[in-house]
Parts: structure tokens; sequence; C-alpha cells
């Protein structure tokens, strides 16, 4: 349920920051791609769109994403996405391959690095 809920609060807080701060909302605007940020067994996720500076994101699995985050579990993603940001757990995690990030590296940096801009 944290896991859910943190995703949900994620795409509520990029739409603030769009609405308040114009150099957010530009960040938007640079990209269109679709990321998902999922559980690795699938069972879980959310998919954020960006097109032409807007956002859209859906809860669920989306069959195409071109970039994808995703976590061994519910619990090790909500420890990781909580702040603060514990970078030497994040690379921890990756190196036992509990935590993977796919597609290509230039959206997926922009990707990560726009959620950490939140």
């Amino acid at each position: 349920m944290k896991f859910s809920s943190l995703l949900y609060g994620l795409a509520v807080a990029m739409r603030h920051s769009a609405r308040k701060y114009p150099a957010f909302r530009a960040r938007l605007a640079e990209k269109n791609l679709v990321a998902q940020i999922k559980l690795m067994d699938g069972s879980r996720g959310r998919s954020f769109a960006f097109q032409d500076g807007r956002l859209r994101s859906r809860r669920g699995i989306h069959p195409a994403p071109d970039v994808t985050i995703a976590f061994k579990s519910a619990k090790l993603a909500a420890k990781l996405l909580t702040p603060p940001i514990d970078y030497q757990r994040q690379i921890d995690a990756q190196k036992n391959f509990a935590l993977t990030l796919d597609g290509p590296e230039e959206l997926a940096l922009w990707f990560t690095e726009t959620i950490l801009m939140v």
C-alpha cells in the first residue's frame, strides 16, 4: 500500500511543482517519453507519460515504456523512494540486483534527475 501511495504522491508532487515553478514546468517540456516505476514481479507499478510539457500518470504496468525503474520488493522501494534519499542504499540495491533501471541512458538519467528535482 505504501509503495502505491508513494508513486501516486510522486505524480501529484510533479504536477504541483510544474504549476508552482516555471523552471520545473520547462523541465517537463524537454523530453517526450513514458517512464515506469514498478515491482520486478509486475504486480504493481505506475507509469508517467511526459508529452510536450504535460504529465499523465496511470496506475498499473505500461506495455511499452521507454524507461523502467524496477524494485525487488515494495518494502525496498518505499525505503529508497522516501526522503531523505540514501544514495549508498541505492548503490547497494543496484549491486544486489534489487533495483534495476532499463532504457536509453539519456532518458533514464533525465527521468531520475526529474524525480530528484521534485
